[in-house]
Parts: structure tokens; sequence; C-alpha cells
């Protein structure tokens, strides 16, 4: 099995540097095809969806990795929509912030398959009536995510399947999931999401489930 991998050398270490890779066109990214790896990439593109991942109706596409990404001040970050034919889609690790409408928006028919959406945190969200994290349909294992000062953080239209979710307000479901809490962070308003080391919320408050799941050989 071989990869088409955009990877970063030279990259961020967990927060925007303006000194390493960045996207700032006006253009998204798009895949539409197998065996794609997203990693490490800096993503800012106003007013554009970040990431985007469909094959329409007619093709299937499998085994696309979007992880350790920090994407900000898009419309969506990452919108996947498919009505069929995908499975292994791992969005995992990623840090998205200031997006007009989702951070992570998936819209995927049911008989997808191994849909894993986790280890991501979202942070403000403008619009009055957008998700920091939206499920279409049942399948993709949600977990370790963390939904912070958005209009709604999270709308699954799933049951099951959802472990160690984080949020800010009552959405947050699944088992050991935690709702209407205060998480600290190193400093949120210069945008350093590292958990402090005061946090009694957040810091070992995750599974190891999702990443039991996930392979990161190419």
């Amino acid at each position: 099995l071989h990869y088409l991998q955009f990877y970063i050398y030279f990259r961020h270490k967990g927060g925007w540097d303006e000194n390493k890779y960045k996207i700032e066109d006006n253009a998204r990214i798009s895949i539409y095809d197998d065996n794609v790896i997203l990693d490490g990439l800096q993503i800012d593109i106003d007013s554009q969806t970040g990431i985007y991942v469909s094959a329409g109706t007619s093709q299937a596409i499998e085994n696309v990795k979007i992880k350790n990404n920090i994407i900000k001040n898009t419309s969506y970050a990452m919108w996947v929509h498919f009505s069929w034919g995908l499975s292994d889609l791992s969005i995992y690790n990623n840090i998205i912030y200031d997006t007009v409408n989702e951070g992570i928006h998936l819209f995927i028919h049911t008989s997808n398959k191994n849909v894993v959406v986790a280890n991501n945190l979202v942070y403000n969200t403008n619009q009055s009536s957008s998700y920091g994290i939206y499920i279409h349909n049942d399948g993709p294992l949600v977990a370790n995510n963390i939904v912070y000062n958005t209009a709604q953080d999270f709308m699954i239209n799933a049951s099951g399947n959802n472990y160690n979710n984080i949020s800010s307000d009552g959405t947050a479901i699944g088992v050991g999931s935690m709702t209407t809490t205060t998480v600290s962070f190193v400093d949120a308003a210069n945008k350093d999401f590292r958990l402090a080391e005061t946090d009694t919320v957040a810091r070992n408050a995750g599974t190891s489930t999702p990443m039991n799941t996930i392979s990161d050989t190419i």
C-alpha cells in the first residue's frame, strides 16, 4: 500500500508558527482519491473550507489520514461528504479554531466504515447556528475530542461509539464524556491550547480506544 503524503518536516510544534510552512491561499485542499495523508500543515484560508473530502455518488475512497494539522479562520475547517463508499478515514490530533462554521463536519452514509474522529481540539466557531463537531450518521468512532466556546459544541446524530469527549456546554455524548466543563489552557486568548499544568478536567481524561484502531504505517 502506497500513500500520497503531504508532510512538513520543518513544521509547527503544536501551536501556530509564522516561521513554519503555512497555506494561506484562498483555495481549499480537496481530496478525491485513495491513500492520502495530510500531516502537520498550517492552514489559514479566510472564509473558505480548509480541507474537503468527497468522491460523489459513484466512487469509493479509502485510506485517508488527516492529522497533526492546525486550521484557523476558515469557513469550515474540514468538510467530509459521502453518499457511500468511504472507508478507513482518520481525523486526529488536529487543532482548529476561529472558524465561521463547523470545525469538523461529517455528512456520510451509514455504509461507510472505519471512520475515526479523535484527539481533536475545536475552539470558537462564530456562527450562531454552527457546531464544533457535526456527525450526521451512525458509524464513526468519536473520542477524546475537546470542543470549547462554540455556538454548540457537538451535534452527533448517532448512538454509541462515542467516548471521553469534552464540551463546554451540555452536548458531549458517550461513555466517559464530560459536559459543561472548564478546561484550563496555557493561554487560550493567544491561541496556546496546551493543557495547563493546573488543569483537572482534560488531563488523563482520554481513552486509548481510538488510537488502537489507527495505523500510522505507510
